[in-house]
């Protein structure tokens, strides 16, 4: 059962069609609809404790792209896979190179997508989605968090 009508193409709006949906069910049944890299990726970047970004705290400085959203996954799937490099567990690169390559993630996709990032990084997607939850997704998607 397709619990949308038209299937969102960012995170953004993934994560909006979600928590507009009245129900623990039926969120997480779309939430299970709209499973895909990308959303799967910065819900464990969120969730999963052992996740740890080699990033400041709270907000980051970048020059935001407020134009029409670029309706397609690929940008965010080239942007989500470079997370694996600001961990902490990265010794290859220093902080200050963390953060520029997270700030020129920041900048390379909409301020909406961005602002997905900046919560996720500090892991609180939770506070603009209140009804995240590891329960939640692990209803929708088992076994990744």
């Amino acid at each position: 059962m397709n619990p949308i009508r038209q299937r969102p193409t960012l995170l953004f709006e993934m994560l909006d069609q979600i928590e507009r949906q009245p129900n623990f069910q039926t969120k997480a049944a779309t939430m299970a609809y709209l499973k895909c890299y990308e959303l799967s990726s910065i819900l464990q970047i969120n969730f999963r404790p052992d996740v740890r970004l080699e990033l400041p705290p709270g907000p980051i400085a970048f020059q935001k792209d407020n134009g029409d959203p670029d309706m397609s996954l690929k940008r965010t799937r080239n942007v989500i896979s470079d997370f694996k490099d600001l961990d902490v567990r990265n010794r290859s690169l220093g902080i200050a190179e963390k953060i520029r390559r997270f700030v020129g993630m920041l900048e390379s996709v909409n301020e909406r997508e961005a602002e997905v990032f900046l919560l996720a990084k500090d892991k609180k997607l939770q506070t603009k989605w209140k009804s995240l939850s590891i329960e939640l997704i692990r209803a929708a998607i088992p076994g990744i968090v």
